[in-house]
Order: C-alpha cells, then structure tokens, then sequence
C-alpha cells in the first residue's frame, strides 16, 4: 500500500547523510505518472555543496543551507506545509520555519528522487498527534 498524506497533521522527516550529492524527498499527487522529479508536489531538496531548497509543483525554491546528518523536516497542517532545519522537531519549530506554503489541498503520496549515484538519506514518515 502507499503511504497517503491526507488531511491532519502529517510528518517526514530526512536526514542526507553527505552534502556533496543532490536527492529528494516529498510528496506528489501521483508518484507514478511519471519519473521526473518535476512532478513531485512537494519536496525537501538538498542540493549539491549543502545547498537545501523546497521543491513545489517543480519550482525550486532555496530555503537555507544543511550539514550531512541533519535533520530536516516537512509537515502539513491541513492545506498548509511547512520546512524546517533542527536536531528535533521541538526545536526546529522553535526556531521557526524555513518556508511555509498553503494551498497543499487533497491527497499526497510519498515519492523521491536520487539525482546523484551514491546518494543516501534516512527518511521517516508518520502521522501526529500534536497542537499546532
């Protein structure tokens, strides 16, 4: 079965174990109408040279820098994703969101991409009970 990110509060979490290699990690509406990561919907980017962007609807967007073995963060509330950069999640909402996007309305699945060979990444997905 595929992981949905319906309504409520959803999570995934990725953490590049190098800074060297450019993958991808999200969310689209349909991860197999095609194999181009222009089609994810939304996405957390880390990019060659430590470069991190939010990739919506195929637009790259840079939101900040990454170290390999951060944590890096995307969670929806509702209509509403939004990126963040911390050890924790606590603390990475602590210190605020690197981008926030609204309109995120239906159902997404998770999809990724590895545009560089050798490139790794430790993801996790879930969904949350929390207060926003």
């Amino acid at each position: 079965s595929k992981w949905q990110w319906t309504t409520g509060t959803k999570l995934l979490q990725m953490r590049p174990l190098q800074n060297d290699k450019a993958l991808m990690a999200g969310v689209s509406s349909d991860p197999n109408a095609t194999n181009s990561y222009w089609d994810l919907g939304f996405v957390i980017y880390p990019g060659f040279g430590g470069i991190l962007y939010a990739l919506e609807n195929g637009i790259p967007t840079q939101i900040g820098t990454y170290s390999a073995n951060d944590n890096l963060w995307m969670v929806r509330t509702g209509s509403t994703i939004k990126y963040y950069k911390g050890e924790t999640l606590a603390q990475a909402e602590l210190a605020g969101p690197l981008r926030t996007m609204t309109g995120a309305a239906g159902t997404f699945y998770f999809d990724s991409t590895f545009y560089s060979m050798g490139a790794q990444a430790d993801v996790s997905l879930s969904s949350v009970a929390v207060n926003r």
